[in-house]
């Protein structure tokens, strides 16, 4: 902290007091993050806090399982929609045609 870096240079007497004084402080205040400066307290407050950057392999593993599911929700859908035609088709009273079925043809 830059008050406690100013306070520890001052060497005449007076300038801490005017130091707290420019600052608004109190004696405490000072007294109090010695003390934790001391226990170790304050070194914690110089990490960086935060999200870590992420790793390259696992932003491709997330890349790759989102179009995974997308992948996976289209072939559901296609398969869903040959479902739904085959019961229209039996809702109808047909038979529904499969591929290469040229029993019925139209003409």
């Amino acid at each position: 902290m830059a008050i406690l870096r100013e306070a520890d240079a001052c060497t005449e007497p007076g300038q801490i007091g005017a130091l707290l004084r420019r600052h608004g402080i109190y004696s405490s205040y000072l007294a109090g993050w010695r003390k934790q400066r001391d226990d170790g307290a304050l070194a914690a407050l110089g990490k960086v806090r935060g999200r870590k950057p992420a790793d390259p392999t696992e932003v491709e593993v997330a890349k790759l399982r989102e179009e995974l599911a997308k992948t996976k929700k289209e072939i559901g859908s296609r398969a869903a929609g040959g479902h739904c035609a085959k019961n229209v088709s039996a809702l109808l009273g047909g038979r529904p045609r499969e591929r290469g079925d040229e029993s019925e043809t139209t003409a």
